[in-house]
C-alpha cells in the first residue's frame, strides 16, 4: 500500500507535464511559415493602399465629361447647327482613320437623334426605318433614357420593339400607353459617319449629334431636348426600365 501511495504522485506529475509538452509542440511555427505569413500580410497591405488611391475603388464611376444634347440656353435651331458641326468632326475623324489605317473598318460613333417634336412609336420607328447598319440602342421618353433595346429580327421589327418598350414603361409607371409623357423625344443610336449623316436628313429629325469614336456607352451624359412646354412635375422614370447614361 505504501509503495502504491508513493508512485501515485509521480504518475500524476507526468500526466500534468504531458499536456504542457503537447501544447508547446502544437503552437510552434517553423521559421519558413513565419516568413511566408509576414510576406502575405505585407503584400495585402500594399494592395489595399494602392486600391485606396484608385478612382475606381474610392470614387463612384462618373461620366467622362462627354454630353449629348442641347445646353439649357440653346434653342433647337442653335443646337441643330452645333450638332451638324459634330457630324463634320466625325467625318474628318473617319477620313483620318481611312488614311492612317486603310484596312480598318470605318469607325462608329454614339449619337443622339433629336426629333423636331415628340413622336409616337410608329413615327419614331419610321424616322430610321431602312437605314442600314444603324443600331437604335435606346429611346427617350420625356427626360428618361430607356434601357437598351434588342435589335430587330424575324420575331419583331423596329416598330414593334419600340412599341413594346413604351408599353413596358407605361405599365411599370402605372400610366396609360397613350399618355403624352410617353411620346418619344429622340433616340440613342450607334453608326458610322455616313449612316449618321443619312439619318440627319430623314423626316421628323431636327438634329443628330455625335460623340468622338472613343466615347463609351454608359459613360456619357444625355440632355434631351424637351421643348418649352415640358414640365418636370411628374417626369417619366421607372426603376428597372430607365437608365442614366
Amino acid at each position: 500500500m505504501a509503495r502504491h501511495g508513493k508512485n501515485a504522485p509521480s504518475r500524476r506529475a507526468k500526466e500534468d507535464r504531458a499536456p504542457s509538452r503537447r501544447a508547446h509542440s502544437s503552437s510552434s511555427i517553423s521559421p519558413a511559415m513565419a516568413v511566408l505569413s509576414a510576406v502575405c500580410v505585407i503584400a495585402l497591405v500594399a494592395v489595399l493602399m494602392v486600391l485606396s488611391t484608385s478612382d475606381r475603388m474610392s470614387k463612384p464611376q462618373n461620366i467622362n465629361g462627354d454630353f449629348l444634347g442641347p445646353e439649357s440656353w440653346e434653342t433647337l435651331a442653335a443646337y441643330s447647327a452645333r450638332a451638324d458641326e459634330s457630324l463634320g468632326r466625325i467625318t474628318l475623324e473617319t477620313s483620318n482613320s481611312e488614311r492612317d489605317e486603310p484596312s480598318r473598318p470605318a469607325p462608329r460613333f454614339w449619337a443622339l437623334v433629336t426629333f423636331g417634336e415628340p413622336l409616337d412609336y410608329k413615327r419614331a420607328a419610321a424616322s430610321v426605318e431602312g437605314v442600314a447598319d444603324l443600331r437604335v440602342a435606346s429611346i427617350i421618353l420625356g427626360s428618361a433614357v430607356t434601357r437598351d433595346l434588342p435589335e430587330p429580327g424575324p420575331a419583331a421589327g423596329r416598330q414593334q420593339l419600340i412599341d413594346n418598350e413604351v408599353r413596358l414603361v407605361a405599365a411599370s409607371a402605372g400610366m396609360a400607353a397613350g399618355d403624352p409623357r410617353l411620346l418619344i423625344n429622340g433616340l440613342i443610336v450607334y453608326g458610322d459617319a455616313d449612316t449618321l449623316k443619312q439619318v440627319r436628313h430623314r423626316a421628323d429629325i431636327a438634329a443628330v449629334e455625335a460623340l468622338p469614336e472613343g466615347a463609351v456607352r454608359g459613360r456619357f451624359g444625355v440632355r434631351p431636348y424637351l421643348g418649352s412646354d415640358f414640365s418636370e412635375t411628374d417626369p417619366v422614370y421607372v426603376p428597372g426600365t430607365s437608365q442614366s447614361e
